[in-house]
């Protein structure tokens, strides 16, 4: 057998006891688990998507994709898993009503997007430092705080994703760990489809955390099993004949919803959605205009201060 060395062996640093690597880390996290948590269910607003997603979890629990006619915009991996919680929990009511219980789940994946985070970085780089950092800027940054709140599919396929990574990180060329990292990333694509761009960097990992002995074989064994998984959102048109647009094939001709009509009319949206320059637009006409409204009122509050006081 060859020698097989780690491609990121963990660097020796000044002598820190795991015991207390291990509470340092767990303090950072119950601080995410702290600022996530606080006022869960009314900041921010609930949103359209959010309230889409779980009536998707009621269908899936009532033994259907969707309660309306599935039109292939999302994989339904995302909601089969909020659907499994909900079931796990007890129904829809446990904290009040069907969208706390999904923020409750996100809380959850955001915790375990957070320490994946940490442990991925601490093998990288070998430095608890920056593994504590990224750790802080992942979980308390103002866009994690907002949008990992909520019942999003993103939530569930960054996780997955983060820990695909994270077997690639530990694999040291172990086929096992490979096999189960593309397992997760094929969760995660099913989990919302645009984790489909990730492709060439997961296979850029898999090459980079491989020997050269067993680099080839590895990579083919990720690629099968990562088309393999995400392939069957594919299959599952298929088997429904929904795959093609009505009418396309000769036999094909009751009206139906298809998988290529949705990529096409989502492929066709206007250039404005999704836009850096009108994102950019809408924060400074909206939250910078409110700053530097506040800063500018700053000194005029200040000087009244101190004039209430010499009187």
């Amino acid at each position: 057998m060859p020698q097989v060395e780690a491609r990121n062996p963990l660097k020796p640093a000044f002598p820190v006891p795991v015991w207390l690597e291990a509470i340092v880390a767990t303090l950072v996290l119950l601080a995410g688990l702290v600022v996530h948590a606080f006022n869960l269910f009314y900041f921010p607003h609930y949103e359209l998507d959010e309230g889409t997603y779980m009536s998707s979890a009621w269908a899936i629990v009532h033994g259907m994709i969707t309660p309306y006619p599935y039109g292939y915009g999302h994989p339904p991996l995302g909601w089969i898993q909020i659907a499994a919680w909900i079931q796990l929990t007890g129904g829809f009511f446990t904290f009040g009503n069907a969208l706390n219980s999904g923020r409750v789940l996100m809380l959850l994946f955001a915790l375990g997007s957070s320490l994946l985070v940490y442990l991925s970085i601490r093998r990288l780089e070998g430095s608890r430092t920056t593994a504590l950092l990224a750790m802080v800027i992942f979980s308390l940054s103002p866009l994690s705080i907002v949008y990992q709140r909520q019942v999003l599919l993103d939530n569930i396929g960054t996780f997955w994703l983060l820990l695909a990574l994270y077997l690639l990180v530990i694999s040291e060329s172990r086929l096992l760990y490979i096999v189960l990292a593309a397992i997760c990333f094929g969760i995660s694509i099913l989990s919302k489809e645009i984790f489909v761009l990730f492709i060439p960097a997961m296979i850029y990992g898999v090459w980079l955390h491989t020997t050269r002995f067993q680099r080839k074989f590895s990579l083919v064994a990720f690629i099968y099993t990562v088309i393999s998984i995400g392939s069957s959102f594919v299959l599952m048109a298929v088997l429904k004949g929904e795959l093609f647009p009505a009418g396309l094939l000769p036999w094909d001709h009751h009206p139906h919803l298809s998988m290529l009509d949705t990529f096409f009319q989502q492929a066709e949206r206007g250039q404005n959605e999704g836009s850096f320059s009108v994102s950019w637009a809408a924060w400074t006409g909206g939250d910078l205009s409110t700053l530097f409204h506040c800063f500018h009122s700053l000194p005029s509050m200040q000087l009244r201060q101190f004039t209430l006081r010499a009187n």
